[in-house]
């Protein structure tokens, strides 16, 4: 067996350089949230896994299987890490549309002449997992992290992301919502359609709202070579996942660069990777600043403890997330019973992956 040796006192410089490489893969995700009472009954057709059902408080909707990478900066080491290609089961419930054309009673959108609200609620699905099994819903795949801290050490990282559950058992899902529609004559911000612009109607797409909490759990840490073995579950305190996107109107000036123009027509992955905005529809870029609390339980079977280096290392505020996703697409199937899941994936097994190249890490460091 292999012994990490440090002077007393002081941490060894191999368990620093392990406390630096899990906060940088850390940084992937948030914390472990503690059982609470939830709000989705499990789904009947998935006996003993857990995937949240909205239908069954009586919400129609559809299932859907959109897929997300996701790029993201960790403040104190100054450096981009991204996550694989990540899997969701997803369920969007039917919109709700609304028309006012007194231009006074839509009140989250003032100067709106009509909304539509879209919703969904997500949990991930385990790609490595049988689709049966205990373990499918509500975690990701394992995957592997690879940095260098200090500049010269080698730092590998086996985790998953896992989102917690409800006292019941039931995953706590990652929840979307987003609204579009039109703004009344002379309102919105950009009141006035711009001479030569196309569309007579004032279009706005309002930023997306998604929030949820989700784990990182490392099952794993090479340094240089040599296993860590982590004894215990290493995690931080509880925390929440937040995020948004750009808002959009049609009447934009003629010079709005081409990532700023919403995703149409046949959406690819090079289109969403390169888009600036979100449609639930079509997808596209999602963003937030993640606060990392400090962090417990990271023990080593040699007793070393790599908490508080982690802490000291990794946690503060402006970690920035940025996330490209699929959409979430209407369907004119029929719906059917909303207490039988599709037969398709990823309910009957995996499904073709869809960014097969990892999400590009943005130039330098995030504005702000």
């Amino acid at each position: 067996m292999t012994h990490l040796l440090k002077r007393p006192g002081r941490p060894s410089r191999r368990l620093a350089a392990a406390a630096a490489g899990v906060g940088l893969v850390l940084g992937l995700g948030v914390s472990q949230s503690s059982a609470e009472p939830g709000k989705y009954p499990p789904h009947p057709d998935a006996p003993g896994q857990g995937l949240p059902h909205p239908g069954g408080l009586g919400v129609s909707g559809n299932w859907i299987s959109p897929q997300a990478a996701s790029a993201n900066y960790l403040s104190k080491a100054k450096q981009w890490t991204r996550t694989t290609t990540l899997q969701f089961a997803a369920y969007k419930p039917i919109s709700t549309s609304q028309n006012d054309p007194t231009c006074r009673r839509i009140t989250e959108v003032p100067g709106a002449s009509s909304i539509r609200r879209w919703e969904a609620t997500a949990a991930l699905v385990n790609t490595t997992a049988s689709p049966d099994a205990a373990n499918r819903y509500g975690e990701s795949a394992e995957f592997t992290a690879s940095t260098v801290a200090f500049g010269a050490i080698p730092v590998e990282a086996t985790v998953a992301l896992v989102q917690p559950r409800d006292d019941a058992g039931v995953v706590l899902p990652v929840e979307l919502r987003q609204s579009t529609g039109n703004f009344c004559p002379g309102q919105g911000p950009i009141p006035t359609r711009p001479a030569g612009r196309p569309g007579s109607a004032n279009a706005y797409r309002e930023p997306a709202e998604v929030s949820g909490p989700v784990a990182v759990q490392v099952r794993k840490l090479t340094v240089d070579g040599v296993d860590i073995n982590l004894a215990a579950r290493c995690e931080s305190q509880q925390t929440q996942l937040e995020l948004t996107s750009e808002r959009w109107t049609r009447w934009q000036p003629e010079d709005t660069p081409e990532r700023y123009q919403p995703v149409s027509g046949s959406v690819t992955p090079e289109r969403i990777y390169q888009t600036e905005l979100y449609s639930v529809e079509a997808g596209g870029l999602l963003f937030g600043d993640l606060d990392i609390p400090a962090f417990s339980g990271c023990a080593t079977s040699t007793g070393d403890d790599l908490s508080n280096l982690l802490t000291a290392a990794v946690s503060g505020p402006g970690n920035r997330v940025e996330t490209r996703a699929q959409g979430l697409p209407d369907t004119d199937e029929d719906l059917g019973d909303i207490d039988t899941l599709p037969k398709v994936c990823p309910f009957t097994g995996n499904c073709e992956l869809y960014f097969t190249e990892p999400a590009p890490f943005p130039d330098g460091e995030p504005e702000g």
